[in-house]
Protein backbone atom coordinates (compact mmCIF):
# COMPACT_ATOMS: atom_id res chain seq x y z
CA UNK A 1 0.00 0.00 0.00
CA UNK A 2 3.01 2.58 1.04
CA UNK A 3 4.70 1.67 -1.97
CA UNK A 4 2.36 2.62 -4.19
CA UNK A 5 2.33 6.22 -3.19
CA UNK A 6 5.77 6.78 -3.19
CA UNK A 7 7.67 8.21 -6.50
CA UNK A 8 8.49 5.86 -8.64
CA UNK A 9 12.43 5.75 -9.12
CA UNK A 10 13.69 4.76 -12.66
CA UNK A 11 17.01 3.27 -12.54
CA UNK A 12 18.48 2.57 -16.25
CA UNK A 13 20.58 -0.69 -16.37
CA UNK A 14 23.42 -1.18 -19.17
CA UNK A 15 24.54 -5.16 -19.46
CA UNK A 16 27.78 -5.73 -21.00
CA UNK A 17 30.03 -8.60 -20.25
CA UNK A 18 32.81 -6.31 -19.17
CA UNK A 19 30.98 -3.36 -18.06
CA UNK A 20 27.99 -2.35 -15.81
CA UNK A 21 26.37 0.16 -15.90
CA UNK A 22 23.52 1.33 -13.49
CA UNK A 23 22.02 5.38 -13.78
CA UNK A 24 19.74 6.95 -11.71
CA UNK A 25 17.81 9.80 -13.80
CA UNK A 26 16.43 12.01 -11.34
CA UNK A 27 19.75 12.30 -9.14
CA UNK A 28 22.08 11.41 -12.12
CA UNK A 29 23.94 9.05 -9.87
CA UNK A 30 25.53 6.16 -11.99
CA UNK A 31 27.70 3.08 -10.68
CA UNK A 32 29.54 2.30 -13.72
CA UNK A 33 32.53 -0.24 -13.78
CA UNK A 34 33.56 -3.92 -14.46
CA UNK A 35 30.92 -6.65 -13.63
CA UNK A 36 33.77 -8.61 -11.79
CA UNK A 37 33.41 -9.79 -8.43
CA UNK A 38 36.26 -10.75 -5.63
CA UNK A 39 34.97 -13.86 -3.17
CA UNK A 40 37.19 -14.40 0.02
CA UNK A 41 37.17 -18.04 0.08
CA UNK A 42 39.49 -18.53 3.10
CA UNK A 43 36.61 -18.94 6.05
CA UNK A 44 34.47 -21.64 3.94
CA UNK A 45 32.35 -19.49 2.94
CA UNK A 46 32.36 -17.05 -0.11
CA UNK A 47 32.09 -13.48 1.08
CA UNK A 48 32.26 -10.90 -0.91
CA UNK A 49 35.98 -9.14 -0.91
CA UNK A 50 35.69 -6.68 -3.60
CA UNK A 51 33.37 -5.63 -6.41
CA UNK A 52 34.55 -4.03 -10.27
CA UNK A 53 37.97 -3.01 -11.21
CA UNK A 54 38.86 -3.12 -7.48
CA UNK A 55 38.74 -7.06 -7.94
CA UNK A 56 40.95 -7.41 -10.31
CA UNK A 57 44.00 -6.32 -8.14
CA UNK A 58 42.53 -8.25 -4.97
CA UNK A 59 43.86 -11.50 -4.25
CA UNK A 60 40.97 -13.56 -4.25
CA UNK A 61 38.70 -15.66 -6.56
CA UNK A 62 37.01 -13.60 -9.35
CA UNK A 63 33.52 -14.41 -10.86
CA UNK A 64 32.46 -13.01 -13.86
CA UNK A 65 28.54 -12.69 -13.62
CA UNK A 66 27.92 -11.81 -17.48
CA UNK A 67 30.69 -13.39 -18.51
CA UNK A 68 29.43 -16.49 -20.29
CA UNK A 69 29.44 -16.60 -24.25
CA UNK A 70 26.36 -17.76 -24.71
CA UNK A 71 24.32 -16.36 -21.91
CA UNK A 72 23.82 -13.57 -20.26
CA UNK A 73 23.94 -14.26 -16.62
CA UNK A 74 26.81 -16.84 -16.34
CA UNK A 75 26.52 -16.90 -12.02
CA UNK A 76 23.04 -15.59 -11.36
CA UNK A 77 23.61 -15.33 -7.62
CA UNK A 78 26.90 -13.33 -8.09
CA UNK A 79 25.15 -11.52 -10.41
CA UNK A 80 22.08 -10.43 -7.91
CA UNK A 81 24.59 -9.33 -5.40
CA UNK A 82 26.24 -6.88 -7.70
CA UNK A 83 22.57 -5.42 -8.86
CA UNK A 84 21.76 -5.22 -4.91
CA UNK A 85 25.30 -2.87 -4.52
CA UNK A 86 24.71 -1.12 -7.87
CA UNK A 87 21.19 -0.03 -6.75
CA UNK A 88 22.79 0.86 -3.47
CA UNK A 89 25.11 3.13 -4.70
CA UNK A 90 22.43 5.23 -6.66
CA UNK A 91 19.86 5.58 -4.79
CA UNK A 92 19.97 7.33 -1.40
CA UNK A 93 18.47 6.76 1.49
CA UNK A 94 15.42 3.42 2.18
CA UNK A 95 12.55 5.51 1.10
CA UNK A 96 13.40 5.51 -2.24
CA UNK A 97 14.77 2.10 -2.71
CA UNK A 98 11.01 1.02 -1.82
CA UNK A 99 9.53 2.35 -5.35
CA UNK A 100 12.67 1.60 -8.23
CA UNK A 101 11.84 0.39 -11.24
CA UNK A 102 14.42 -1.05 -13.18
CA UNK A 103 14.30 -0.57 -16.79
CA UNK A 104 17.13 -3.53 -18.27
CA UNK A 105 18.65 -3.23 -21.51
CA UNK A 106 21.18 -6.04 -22.62
CA UNK A 107 23.52 -4.26 -25.16
CA UNK A 108 25.40 -7.13 -26.07
CA UNK A 109 22.38 -9.73 -26.67
CA UNK A 110 22.39 -13.05 -28.01
CA UNK A 111 21.69 -13.07 -32.00
CA UNK A 112 17.97 -14.52 -31.70
CA UNK A 113 17.63 -11.85 -28.80
CA UNK A 114 17.46 -13.13 -25.28
CA UNK A 115 14.67 -16.42 -24.48
CA UNK A 116 12.34 -16.88 -22.25
CA UNK A 117 14.55 -18.41 -19.39
CA UNK A 118 16.96 -15.04 -19.17
CA UNK A 119 14.18 -12.96 -19.21
CA UNK A 120 12.88 -14.04 -16.59
CA UNK A 121 16.34 -14.22 -14.57
CA UNK A 122 17.17 -11.17 -15.61
CA UNK A 123 13.62 -10.08 -14.06
CA UNK A 124 14.39 -12.13 -10.99
CA UNK A 125 17.86 -10.57 -10.21
CA UNK A 126 16.38 -7.19 -10.59
CA UNK A 127 13.18 -7.73 -7.93
CA UNK A 128 15.75 -10.00 -5.44
CA UNK A 129 18.34 -6.91 -5.89
CA UNK A 130 15.35 -4.18 -4.61
CA UNK A 131 13.31 -3.39 -7.82
CA UNK A 132 9.18 -3.36 -7.17
CA UNK A 133 8.95 -3.04 -11.49
CA UNK A 134 11.42 -4.81 -14.23
CA UNK A 135 11.09 -3.29 -17.88
CA UNK A 136 13.33 -5.68 -20.51
CA UNK A 137 14.39 -2.69 -23.26
CA UNK A 138 15.83 -3.65 -26.45
CA UNK A 139 16.79 -0.94 -29.17
CA UNK A 140 18.22 2.36 -28.88
CA UNK A 141 19.54 3.68 -25.65
CA UNK A 142 17.31 5.76 -23.84
CA UNK A 143 17.93 9.04 -22.60
CA UNK A 144 17.32 10.44 -19.13
CA UNK A 145 14.15 12.42 -20.18
CA UNK A 146 12.82 8.96 -21.78
CA UNK A 147 13.31 7.36 -18.67
CA UNK A 148 11.72 9.90 -16.36
CA UNK A 149 8.70 10.16 -18.77
CA UNK A 150 7.93 6.19 -18.97
CA UNK A 151 8.76 5.06 -22.84
CA UNK A 152 9.92 1.96 -21.66
CA UNK A 153 6.64 1.02 -20.07
CA UNK A 154 5.83 -0.54 -23.22
CA UNK A 155 8.54 -2.97 -23.61
CA UNK A 156 8.28 -6.89 -22.40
Amino acid sequence: MIRSLLPKTPLYIQIWKDRLRVRNPRSLKAFDDKPIVGLDESKGKNVISAIGATAESTPCRKVYPFGHPRLIIHEFLVAERLMRYAFFSVTSGWFFRLSITAVVHVMEPPEDGPSDIEVRALREMCVVAGAREVHIWSGRVLTDAELLSGVFRGAA
